[in-house]
Formats: structure tokens, sequence, C-alpha cells
């Protein structure tokens, strides 16, 4: 996968244009626009104030809200995808119980990749020891399954880890100024969470790679359903 793909202009460009020419969204938001003019066009009986008022309403917020998350992008990630179905028979046992917690084969983490992807074309940049494979060396493929071994992810993210503070104090300030001391944490413990399932894969010998995740919404079955394909979120 090409990182330019990834890069963030470009991403949330291309959500905002799905989102703008998804016919049915479009349709409803154009019809309750237009159901607005009418309401307010007189003579306009009583129900059409009290029923199809707040009906359109609804549906314009509905469309602005779901555009306004689609420019936001924060349902979208880097996650690690393993070459197994993660989740156990047992893995909706106990669901619905107050602090249920879906048991799954290997480590998931949820909120892990998000800064990653903020800042993968960055992250190609910064130097790295000689021998070690950039984080675009396992970005899967379309017709490529996971292959990776975790060792080689390990000590990728480790080398980026000992390396970016150190980049970050010596780089030009014109380039870096856009990366906040908050971004950095949140990079760092990105790489802290991955290492953490890499090397849980490695224990349990199980191959990786790191794909583009961007979903929406989220609920249980939704996830389910992701680490059933190996997801480990």
């Amino acid at each position: 996968m090409d990182v330019v793909f990834l890069s963030k202009k470009r991403r949330k460009r291309n959500r905002v244009l799905a989102n703008l020419f998804n016919p049915i969204p479009l349709i409803c938001f154009l019809l309750a626009i237009f159901s607005l003019w009418a309401i307010f066009s007189p003579p306009s009986p009583l129900w059409q104030f009290f029923i199809g008022l707040p009906v359109s309403l609804l549906v314009i917020y509905w469309f602005i809200s779901a555009l306004l998350e689609d420019i936001n992008g924060e349902y979208e990630r880097l996650v690690i995808q393993t070459d197994i179905n993660i989740c156990p028979p047992t893995y909706w046992n106990g669901f619905g119980k107050e602090n249920w917690q879906a048991e799954t084969h290997v480590k998931t983490n949820f909120s892990a990749g998000y800064f990653i992807l903020e800042y993968i074309n960055f992250l190609e940049r910064i130097p790295i020891s000689k021998g070690t494979e950039r984080l675009s060396y396992f970005l899967d493929a379309r017709n490529n399954p996971s292959s990776n071994d975790p060792d080689k992810g390990i000590k990728t993210l480790l080398d980026l880890k000992n390396s970016i503070e150190n980049y970050i104090a010596n780089f030009d300030k014109k380039v870096s100024s856009g990366i906040s001391s908050k971004d950095i944490k949140g990079i760092l413990k990105d790489f802290d969470d991955f290492i953490e399932i890499l090397k849980d894969l490695k224990n349990k010998e199980v191959k990786f790679s790191l794909v583009f995740l961007s979903q929406p919404v989220w609920n249980h079955e939704i996830q389910f359903n992701y680490r059933q394909r190996g997801y480990c979120i």
C-alpha cells in the first residue's frame, strides 16, 4: 500500500466526497431542505410545524453531523491484522453483564494506531538503523496476506521509539511545528501498544500486517466481525 494514500488531506477529501455523493443521505438532506422551504411558505397548516419541521431539522442535523464526523476521521487508524480468527467460541459468554470483556486469542487494543496513521508520512522520514524495515514495509497489499514476523515489527517500532524524541529536537522547526507534544506522546503510546500486541503474537507464532481501518460507527457486533478477520482491535 502506498503511504501517500494514507495522507491526512487525501483521506479527509475521500471521506467528504464519499459522504456528499452517497445517494440516500444526499436525497434525504435535499428533501429536508425542500420541506423547510415548503413549511415556511404560507399558507402552511399547523401539522407541518409540529411534525414536518422537527423531522426535517433532524435529517439536516444527522447529515451535517455525519459530514463533520467524516471530516474529523475519529474512527480511522492503522491496526494490526493477523492471519487467524482471534475470537474463541466463548467470545460472547457473559455478554450484557456489568464490566463484560470479550475473550480473544491474542492481545487487542481498540485505541491504538490513530496517531501513527496521522503522522505516517512523517514517521517514514525519520532516520532508522540500517537493516530495519520502515512502517510502510508492513502495510498489507490488496493481494498479500498477513505474512510479517512480529520480531521485525517490534524492531521497527523500538527503533522509531528510540529515535523520535532526538529527531524531533533536531528537526527543522518549520517542518515539526505542526506536531504538538501531546501528539508526540500519542505516537509513542501507539508504539508501546503495538509492541505489546506484537510480543503476544510472537509468543503465539502468529504472523501480522498493518492495515488501514476506516469505520464510521462501532458496536460490539462490528468489532466481533473485524476480530473474526484477524484485526487486533
